[in-house]
């Protein structure tokens, strides 16, 4: 049995095992009691039980008692050298983000756990039990050194459409090095992604989808509505949207918004089988029969009717849960959203219904009527885009 003094060097000692040149090991610098900073140096044996199990405050047997779950009396010097060289041998290192830290993962740890040992304030407000989310982390290096998803991970990485390389910290396995950012930093952010309690409809944190995105108009709808008392106003504008609805559900898009007296519809957002081009533009066609088929009730019940445009656009949004907390909508957002609302507008100018861009086109020139095909600058716009009108569909 080593006594005290002799064990108690080895936590001082700065050669390796039985003879081995001095290796210094430079761990992270940490605030040490009292406020000073220090960069502490130990030999190998002793990097990992006293940097991270303990060191500090305990002898360096206990320590490593700790660190391999020994229940024995305290082992000889050299057997304490050879669990210590083996335990720096199999321990992970992770880089965090945006702390820009550097920590060293146990064996079957998962990045929570080690973030927490370490003192990074990585946030877990379920405790770590895949409930909430808020401990999600993108793998920026090293996608390949963690375990598979857990079926709890799964659940709720396919509720949000995670895509490939977000993660929970709190159910990601470190299997090898690895560098990590931390998604939500503070109260406010745990608030707006906070999983708890909330109903299991759809939601997304966020990705970039390819989308035929639908926008329509009621044409002269101010003038229409500054004759007709309020209730009169309100009513002919849901009559309009249960029908347009009614049509966008049948094609198999999603009314993402509406404004005032217009509204924006996406396809695409599904595994739906049909292409999203076609179907956006069978419901722009449907949209302009439907508002025909209006028109008898709207002269009878007002003495007037009205007529819509049509622009479709298809380009890539990012597509995400926007909204307060308990308040989120899907919706997509991006320069393809403002393109397609700029094609609409065109309608006025050339006195058209339905128009589509080119990538539009490029999608359904098989399957669609032309009618004229517009070179034009849109407004907001830099250069100049072509313009296709349709007419209708090809028979077959």
């Amino acid at each position: 049995m080593p006594s005290a003094a002799s064990v108690e060097g080895l936590g001082r000692s700065r050669r390796g095992v039985a003879g081995s040149a001095e290796i210094p090991i430079r761990t992270r610098r940490r605030r040490q009691p009292g406020g000073e900073q220090g960069t502490r140096r130990f030999g190998e044996s002793g990097r990992a039980a006293f940097g991270r199990m303990g060191g500090d405050d305990l002898a360096p047997e206990i320590a490593l008692r700790r660190l391999t779950g020994a229940t024995s009396a305290p082992r000889p010097r050299r057997m304490l050298h050879g669990i210590a060289r083996a335990a720096v041998a199999v321990m992970s290192r992770i880089r965090i983000l945006p702390d820009d830290v550097e920590i060293e993962a146990l064996p079957g740890e998962t990045v929570l756990a080690a973030a927490l040992r370490a003192g990074v304030p990585h946030l877990h407000l379920c405790g770590g039990n895949a409930h909430c989310s808020t401990c999600r982390i993108e793998l920026r290096e090293g996608a390949d050194q963690c375990a598979p998803q857990t079926a709890a991970e799964q659940r709720i990485a396919q509720r949000l459409h995670f895509q490939p390389g977000l993660r929970l910290a709190c159910q990601t396995v470190v299997q090898g090095p690895m560098t990590v950012r931390r998604l939500v930093l503070d109260a406010h952010d745990a608030r707006l992604v906070d999983q708890r309690g909330r109903a299991a409809a759809e939601a997304s944190v966020g990705e970039e989808r390819r989308l035929a995105i639908l926008f329509a108009d009621i044409r002269g709808f101010t003038a229409f509505s500054e004759r007709l008392p309020p209730y009169d106003v309100i009513h002919v504008l849901n009559r309009y949207f249960h029908a347009a609805g009614e049509v966008i559900a049948r094609y198999g898009g999603r009314i993402d918004n509406y404004m005032g007296d217009g509204f924006m519809a996406l396809f695409g957002l599904g595994d739906e089988d049909a292409p999203a081009c076609l179907r956006a533009v069978s419901a722009g066609l449907a949209l302009i029969d439907a508002v025909a088929a209006l028109q008898p009730y709207l002269l009878t019940a007002f003495g007037e009717g009205f007529g819509i445009g049509v622009g479709i656009h298809y380009g890539c949004a990012v597509v995400g849960s926007v909204g307060a907390a308990g308040n989120e909508r899907v919706t997509a957002i991006g320069d393809a959203v403002n393109l397609a609302s700029r094609i609409e507008e065109a309608n006025k100018r050339f006195g058209t219904q339905l128009l589509i861009s080119a990538q539009t086109w490029a999608q359904v020139a098989e399957q669609v009527q032309i009618g004229a095909i517009h070179e034009t600058a849109l407004a907001g716009k830099s250069g100049s885009y072509r313009l296709f009108e349709v007419r209708g569909l090809r028979a077959g």
